[in-house]
């Protein structure tokens, strides 16, 4: 069965049962991987969080956030989520690279994540 929420594609993704009694998750498969020269961070959706059955409580202060944004840093975090993704959707997930254009990334200045 899929349920549908109001409001349009921006909404939190759903997972849903179909008569299978099988999950689906619907989120997204693709993910900036953003670095300047010191460090990297995976740069995750609150909405693909959720769907995955994680928080930003479950990060640690070392990657940041900016509005409905998590930048997972790599050594960790980022390895949480993408390990959570593989075993509840049993694909690998994809990776864009960007490369920060300053020597130090912006991401730097952005608040940390705060455990909620």
């Amino acid at each position: 069965m899929f349920h549908q929420r109001k409001g349009g594609a921006h909404n939190a993704p759903l997972i849903t049962e179909s008569v299978y009694n099988r999950k689906e998750i619907n989120m997204r498969t693709t993910f900036d991987f953003i670095s300047d020269p010191g460090h990297g961070w995976l740069k995750v959706n609150t909405r693909d969080l959720f769907a995955l059955g994680l928080t930003p409580g479950d990060f640690s202060s070392y990657s940041y956030r900016r509005g409905d944004d998590l930048y997972l840093e790599e050594d960790c975090d980022a390895s949480l989520f993408i390990q959570t993704y593989i075993r509840k959707t049993n694909n690998k997930p994809k990776f864009r690279e960007r490369v920060a254009r300053e020597k130090r990334s912006k991401i730097r200045n952005y608040p940390h994540n705060n455990r909620y």
